[in-house]
């Protein structure tokens, strides 16, 4: 389409969709190790019209969603401030 010049068209066939699956997947893979993955029934990788892809995480009750809240503490507890300040420069860029 006319205006779209920096839309990437890789689509549902394409890389980006394959690394949001790959991470969809490590995500389950995490979430079935603390029990957590039937509480999440809508996680799926997907792509938008542009063609970047993302992982759908879905709703979820509060006792799943504090459960992931303590893990995430328990990480950044064991592996410090500067880890997750690490991920927050990352995803900023």
């Amino acid at each position: 389409m006319p205006g779209d010049a920096g839309a990437h068209t890789s689509g549902p066939s394409g890389d980006a969709w394959y690394e949001a699956r790959a991470a969809a997947f490590a995500l389950r893979d995490q979430l079935t190790a603390a029990g957590l993955h039937r509480s999440f029934p809508f996680l799926q990788a997907d792509v938008n019209v542009f063609g970047h892809g993302f992982v759908n995480v879905g709703r979820t009750n509060p006792a799943a969603a504090q459960r992931l809240a303590d893990l995430l503490k328990a990480a950044r507890d064991a592996m410090g401030e500067t880890a997750f300040a690490d991920f927050r420069h990352e995803s900023s860029q």
